[in-house]
């Protein structure tokens, strides 16, 4: 398993502007960070639309995560 980033400051962005509720908070963040750590979603040359369609493929190969959660 990856090294966890710290994501406090993402994370009080995100609550200071109540752009997501409260109770869905760590979902996004335990998301923010699959992607953040994504090899192949994190390569200098991908665009950022790239970057998003690579990990929603990687996504989609992990048999842990379901089709809902990738559409």
């Amino acid at each position: 398993m990856m090294e966890a980033i710290d994501l406090t400051g993402v994370s009080q962005f995100l609550e200071e502007r109540d752009l997501v509720p409260r109770k869905y908070l760590r979902f996004y963040l335990h998301w923010i960070q699959r992607f953040l750590q994504c090899p192949s979603a994190n390569h200098p040359g991908l665009s950022n639309d790239d970057s998003l369609r690579s990990f929603v493929d990687a996504l989609q190969r992990d048999p842990g995560v379901q089709d809902w959660q990738t559409v």
